[in-house]
């Protein structure tokens, strides 16, 4: 759900996008979700949570970001 809250925030605030911190915010975002995934399906299989704990941390980095995008603008 965050990946759409983000997708319109951008759109929507003129010059959101500009910088290195909404770059930074996407390429977490993604590494994050690529990791989440995989996780949960291997945690659910009882063969360890480690992917999903660190998609994890790397979703919650992500929105940390985006509250500083927001803040900035």
């Amino acid at each position: 759900m965050n990946y759409p809250i983000f997708a319109v925030c951008y759109l929507v605030v003129p010059g959101a996008e500009r910088g290195v911190l909404p770059k930074l915010n996407f390429g977490v975002a993604a590494v994050g979700l690529v990791l989440i995934v995989p996780g949960i399906a291997l945690a659910l299989a009882a063969q360890g949570d480690t992917l999903a704990k660190l998609g994890s941390v790397l979703t919650i980095a992500a929105m940390a970001l985006f509250a500083a995008v927001v803040i900035r603008r």
